[in-house]
């Protein structure tokens, strides 16, 4: 499995090739250029990173990249996607190009709410319970889903302009979660309760998303002469609302068992830490440079440092695993620094941790009279974690 980041930056530079105008998610009307970098899933390392033009839809740029790993045996490799990057054109797209695909849709959409309803059954049994997490249950099933598109080319004896139909078996993977159905509906009380109290104070400004629930959910009238403003519930589209509480839905271009489905969606959940890392702590979110050349250099170093972060990460969560483990072979003090050790770990993140180390020095000088060493000082917590890392530390 591959986890698939796609992110434009912003740019200044007219020497750019790659900078055009696209979608901007800084909105400055800049041009921009778009960063690609492809993480394994179950490994947790980055595979390969591209910059495409900024005016490249995202399906094709993963088409695109993908393209380029055939040397690596990656010729069809399922692209696990979240719901921000859902709509029925790029499903459209994956299910024409024939690329294996998972991904969290909108539970609003109406196909998946019939899909919801009629697994509400399933759902309701014991046997539906997730084995690695109690708190959800899962049902799937499959559906031959119909797509259109309007033809940009003439081939095959069909038109440019022409509307194409085409189906695809998808396979709709449903859960409930008990626990995110009562922490929904508190949220949408409490956001139905402001909304009613905003318009009593007599606000008439809202955001879209705010006016269509207002729209909804809520009814408003006037009372007597003087057109007093009285508000209501509308407590049928409310009850509508609420029947989908709790449930989401993941769809599949391949057929896999309902919490396999789940698992790997999770898994592409802590690579979202990677990408934080690579936007954040690399500055992989400002390109910094002026020229192409320079910018592909700058991306290679962040590439290589990624890895090494990702390297790094593992084997402080490996050692954090043996930390406190087969106690009647350790003495009672090693246990006690164990545990020290793991409680110190836990509260840091790497770049914590690095920062720590990081004013620790050792000195070596070579005079006529000998040679002389010296060191900073480091605690026997901070002796260990280098002594399991394989540092050598005396």
């Amino acid at each position: 499995m591959l986890a698939f980041d796609s992110t434009t930056i912003s740019t200044y530079s007219e020497n750019q090739s790659e900078a055009r105008q696209g979608f901007n998610k800084d909105g400055d009307g800049l041009n921009t250029i778009k960063l690609l970098t492809l993480y394994s899933v179950k490994d947790r390392e980055p595979l390969a990173f591209a910059k495409q033009p900024g005016n490249v839809p995202d399906v094709i740029s993963i088409e695109n990249t993908l393209k380029q790993l055939k040397c690596l045996d990656l010729e069809k490799p399922l692209i696990v996607t979240d719901n921000g990057y859902y709509s029925q054109e790029n499903m459209m797209k994956f299910a024409s190009r024939n690329m294996k695909f998972l991904a969290l849709v909108d539970p609003d959409v109406v196909w998946v709410r019939e899909t919801v309803d009629a697994l509400r059954g399933k759902l309701a049994s014991m046997s539906s319970t997730c084995p690695f997490d109690p708190s959800v249950c899962g049902a799937t099933t499959t559906r031959t889903h119909e797509f259109s598109r309007v033809r940009r080319r003439s081939r095959n004896g069909k038109a440019v302009g022409e509307k194409e139909t085409f189906s695809r078996s998808l396979y709709v993977h449903v859960f409930y979660s008990p626990d995110n159905d009562a922490q929904k509906e508190l949220a949408f009380r409490k956001d139905l309760l402001e909304l009613k109290a905003q318009l009593a104070g007599g606000l008439t400004e809202f955001t879209k998303s705010a006016q269509r629930k207002i729209e909804k959910y809520l009814v408003c009238s006037t009372k007597g002469r003087g057109g007093q403003l009285r508000i209501g519930f509308n407590d049928e589209a409310i009850a509508e609302a609420k029947k989908y509480f709790g449930y989401f839905a993941l769809v599949s271009s391949k057929a896999m068992d309902t919490f396999i489905a789940l698992e790997n969606y999770r898994l592409r959940e802590k690579i979202e830490e990677l990408f934080a890392v690579q936007k954040g702590g690399l500055d992989g979110a400002r390109p910094r440079t002026w020229y192409p050349d320079n910018l592909r250099g700058r991306q290679f170093v962040q590439f290589v440092s990624l890895g090494y972060h990702c390297f790094l990460t593992k084997k402080i969560k490996e050692l954090q695993a043996r930390l406190g483990k087969n106690e009647s072979e350790k003495t009672k003090a090693l246990v006690k620094l164990e545990n020290k050790l793991d409680k110190w770990l836990g509260q840091r993140s790497l770049a914590q941790i690095l920062d720590w180390f990081d004013c620790i020095e050792t000195t070596n000088v070579q005079t006529a009279m000998g040679n002389y060493r010296w060191s900073t000082e480091s605690v026997a917590r901070d002796q260990l974690f280098l002594k399991y890392l394989g540092v050598a530390c005396e």
